[in-house]
């Protein structure tokens, strides 16, 4: 039986060599398999993206019927037919045409204020289908229908006392 030599080096032995064992008469070779290497590959792009081109789209209402516009023919033609009837009431000397002329300006006035809460109302609807805060839009809206429901009552109190 031959021994092998006992070496008293501390170095660890190579992936590849054998390690043999030595248990009574026994001879094994015990072979390690070589560490697995992990390779991480990082790729590195540049970070300089092409800038993105953002449209903006100004949003304007422009509503089909225009309520607005409708209310400011309205009250010019209510203004003029109330002075024309004030000056045909002043050159026939007749107070029932000068208060009707009253009465004519005040119904107009009123039909302007229910026409300006139309326009409201389609604008409010408008800002909240776009997503729009339409807070404002809706408070005018009932100030408006406030004032007109004053002003319808104001216009039939004139009427009732007209006819007594």
């Amino acid at each position: 039986m031959q021994q092998e030599p006992i070496s008293n080096s501390t170095s660890s032995p190579t992936p590849s060599e054998p390690i043999t064992s030595n248990r009574e008469g026994s001879s094994e070779q015990i072979t390690n398999p070589p560490p697995q290497t992990q390779y991480i590959q990082t790729q590195i792009q540049p970070t300089t993206m092409a800038p993105q081109q953002v449209v903006y789209i100004p949003l304007k209402f422009t509503p089909q019927t225009n309520y607005r516009t409708i209310s400011y023919i309205v009250l010019v033609v209510g203004i003029f037919v109330g002075i024309m009837m004030n000056v045909f009431s002043g050159i026939m000397g007749s107070s029932i045409i000068e208060s009707m002329a009253s009465l004519v300006c005040c119904g107009f006035f009123t039909g302007v204020v229910f026409l300006d809460a139309a326009y409201y109302k389609s604008k409010a609807d408008w800002e909240q289908t776009y997503g729009i805060a339409n807070s404002g839009t809706k408070t005018n809206m009932v100030l408006e229908i406030i004032i007109g429901i004053i002003l319808t009552l104001f216009f039939f109190f004139e009427i009732f006392f007209l006819f007594l």
